[in-house]
Order: structure tokens, then C-alpha cells, then sequence
């Protein structure tokens, strides 16, 4: 995890594939391992920078993270809907994930999110060439939805893949695969993010909110159903 911790910071450092800055400091230098390149990050960082990083940029209310000038660090936005296209303008719209799970067809899946992952990337180089900022505009993408879907009332059924836990993480990993490049390169075409908790699945209606509700079931559930689409993810 720790060199996705220098990956996440480093993307404000990035302009169209090229480093905006010279290579003062060591976790600059592409050439060197990560763990050096974290190590040397970290260490120039205090402790409300690290905060700041963590609880900012990821979604409406909370903006980007904030800029650290002195490392010529950027802001940054970790919140991109790639559920079903680049939710920027004049992207390609893909079927909603129910309607791809009818096919069973994993490379399929895997294509739809590297189209994803291409135009998700090339409009984040037009947002940082014109030094555009916020929600959805960066490389971090809020999909795949691989909660699974128990109850026909549920708002965001459409956004799954189904009621089948099997089905559920076999399109985890294709998709995330396709988000993200091959195992083998050394830098992401864009990074994934699987959600929701692992047992949000509603229905929600007032006073039961869609943010926090206490979730009852059993472990036996819990492990068989609701855990192993989260576990093929990872």
C-alpha cells in the first residue's frame, strides 16, 4: 500500500505523461524503487498535510486536496464516476452495470472499462493543461459497484451486477483490470475503487438514510454473500 499512498500525491505532479518539475528530490526520480520514493516523500510531509491528503477530495462537499506549494504538489480530486463511461462531457455512454452482468461476458466488461479508463485519462490531461480542479477531474475512479442486490427496492440495483456473489467478483476483477492496465506496468492507467461498504445494499428511505444504517445479518451471509465479490477486488 505504500507505494499507492506516493502514487495518489505524485499524480499532482503529472501533466500529460511528463513531470511538471525538475527532479529535486528523490521521490521525484522515476528510476528509483518505490519504497525509496515513499520513504523520502513521507518523511517531508508533516502530520496536517498526511490529515489534509486523506479527508479531502473525495466527492461534493469536501473539495480537493489541498495544494503543498513547497513540494509543488497540486490539488487533487480522488472522486471520477467511471460506473458505466467518463462521466465528463463527450464521453462514450456504456450500459449500466446490470445490463452488462445479463451478458456474462467478463472481457466484455474488460473492454468497456479500459474505453473508460482512455478517455478518463485524456480528458484529465485537458483539465490539468487548463488548470481545471474538482470533482471529477482525476484519475481516481468511484466504480466498480459491487454491492450485491437483495432487494428489488433498492435505488442503485442497476448499478450492480446482480443478486450472485460469483458473478459479482468475476467482474470485480475484470473491470478493475481494465480500469487500471496490466499487472506488469509500472504506473496505472487509472486506479479503481470497489464500493460500497460491503453490505450496503438498501433499501433506504427517510429516516433511514443511504449514508449510515446499522446492518443486521449473519456471519454465515456476511462471508458467503456479501464479502467475496470485495475479496476477488482486492
Amino acid at each position: 500500500m505504500a507505494w499507492f499512498f506516493l502514487l495518489f500525491l505524485s499524480i499532482g505532479l503529472i501533466k500529460e505523461g511528463k513531470c511538471i518539475v525538475d527532479e529535486d528530490f528523490p521521490f521525484r526520480n522515476v528510476s528509483l524503487d518505490w519504497s525509496v520514493r515513499v520513504d523520502d516523500l513521507v518523511s517531508r510531509l508533516t502530520p496536517h498535510e498526511i490529515i489534509d491528503q486523506m479527508a479531502y477530495g473525495g466527492g461534493w462537499n469536501d473539495g480537493v486536496t489541498p495544494p503543498i506549494p513547497r513540494l509543488q504538489i497540486l490539488p487533487y480530486s480522488w472522486g471520477t464516476e467511471c460506473l458505466r463511461g467518463d462521466i465528463s462531457e463527450n464521453s462514450t455512454g456504456f450500459p449500466q452495470a446490470i445490463n452488462l452482468a445479463s451478458t456474462w461476458n467478463k472481457q466484455l466488461v474488460k473492454a468497456v472499462a479500459n474505453a473508460t479508463a482512455y478517455e478518463v485519462h485524456a480528458h484529465y490531461n485537458v483539465y490539468r493543461k487548463e488548470g481545471l480542479y474538482g470533482v471529477h477531474r482525476g484519475l481516481s475512479c468511484f466504480s466498480p459497484v459491487i454491492n450485491i442486490m437483495r432487494h428489488p427496492l433498492w435505488g442503485r440495483n442497476q448499478e450492480t451486477y446482480g443478486e450472485c456473489p460469483y458473478l459479482s467478483g468475476m467482474f470485480a476483477i475484470y473491470f478493475v483490470h481494465g480500469l487500471q492496465g496490466p499487472l506488469s506496468s509500472r504506473y496505472l492507467n487509472t486506479n479503481a475503487g470497489c464500493k460500497h461498504f460491503d453490505a450496503h445494499n438498501g433499501p433506504e428511505n427517510i429516516p433511514q438514510s443511504r449514508f449510515s444504517f446499522n446492518v443486521q445479518m449473519s456471519e454465515f451471509d456476511w462471508r458467503s454473500t456479501f464479502l467475496p465479490a470485495f475479496h476477488a477486488c482486492v
